[in-house]
């Protein structure tokens, strides 16, 4: 399929007003796949940076609005409409910069375009409930070209809470569009059980083909709880994606470098010690009973002291 037959819509905030280097890696990479790429901004943007995205993106719009990604859908969503981008088109594509783009998006389109479905995800989770999560969505003109389309994103409004935004739109997004007829799917689920999110395990995502690793590894401590390990994914990026690699470790604060390595320490590194303290402990002492109930008080593996264990009291 022709890339002039796509329009993508870029979601994105930044509570700085920057941005970073890796979404220009992305949006170079949706280059490929999209002839018109819509860049929406949750923020104020420096004319100088505007001037700079232009050369990626057909229009750009950075101004605060509070209605998170969703809310940058929206306002995507109409100005297409009114610019008539929507006209002639076969997808519709609408993704964020929750993620670092590892590599070509084509091959995930390549991969999807002979599946049997309208609309779908980079990924499905089951965490919460069964959905297609939204940091990377298609729409196929058969959905877009239905009278109510636009009721789910006109809908949209200010959230108090990222969880509100998820549970208000992302849950109900596959189900919505499943009420009007149509099929949804995705390149890659998981299935660990109730609380299974791809997500959290960006190697085997990125062996599946999906080439786009969530940025809240590398900050979120429900991340860094759940997921593949961190150490092992900076590892494989540098060993098989070294501009992936770089643009982790660029868009990484010196905030989120110190948030990282605590949670890191927290998590990963203080465990080991106190099981390295506690097998230190039982090489200086260790107490046993043999089956005949022979106590032995052992002090650097010598039995020192033994006794029947009817003999005393504990």
């Amino acid at each position: 399929m022709s890339i002039t037959n796509r329009v993508a819509i870029f979601a994105s905030y930044n509570k700085n007003g920057k941005v970073l280097d890796y979404i220009y890696t992305y949006l170079n990479a949706l280059k490929e796949v999209a002839s018109t790429v819509i860049f929406v901004a949750d923020n104020k943007i420096s004319k100088r940076e505007q001037k700079k995205l232009l050369k990626y993106c057909s229009y750009v719009e950075a101004k605060r609005h509070g209605e998170y990604d969703f809310g940058s859908y929206k306002r995507g969503l109409i100005y297409a409409k009114q610019n008539g981008l929507l006209d002639n088109f076969e997808e519709l594509v609408l993704c964020n910069d929750a993620s670092y783009c590892v590599s070509s998006l084509v091959p995930a389109f390549n991969q999807m375009e002979d599946r049997a479905c309208d609309f779908w995800a980079m990924t499905a989770s089951k965490e919460h409930q069964s959905h297609l999560q939204s940091y990377f969505l298609v729409f196929k003109k058969q959905v877009v070209n239905h009278p109510n389309f636009f009721v789910f994103f006109n809908e949209v409004g200010k959230k108090d809470s990222f969880w509100s935004v998820v549970s208000s739109y992302e849950l109900p997004l596959k189900d919505f569009y499943e009420s009007l007829g149509f099929k949804g799917s995705s390149l890659f689920s998981l299935d660990y059980g109730s609380e299974d999110n791809p997500t959290y395990y960006p190697i085997e995502c990125i062996e599946h083909g999906v080439p786009l690793i969530k940025r809240k590894l590398f900050s979120d401590y429900e991340y860094l709880m759940k997921s593949t390990s961190v150490y092992k994914t900076v590892f494989y990026l540098k060993n098989n994606y070294p501009k992936a690699y770089k643009d982790v470790l660029d868009g990484c604060s010196s905030i989120n470098v110190a948030f990282l390595l605590y949670k890191i320490t927290t998590i990963t590194l203080i465990p080991h010690v106190k099981h390295m303290l506690h097998e230190i402990g039982r090489f200086i002492y260790r107490k046993d009973v043999s089956r005949r109930g022979l106590v032995r008080h052992r002090f650097f593996t010598v039995p020192l002291i033994m006794y029947r264990k009817h003999d005393h009291q504990d």
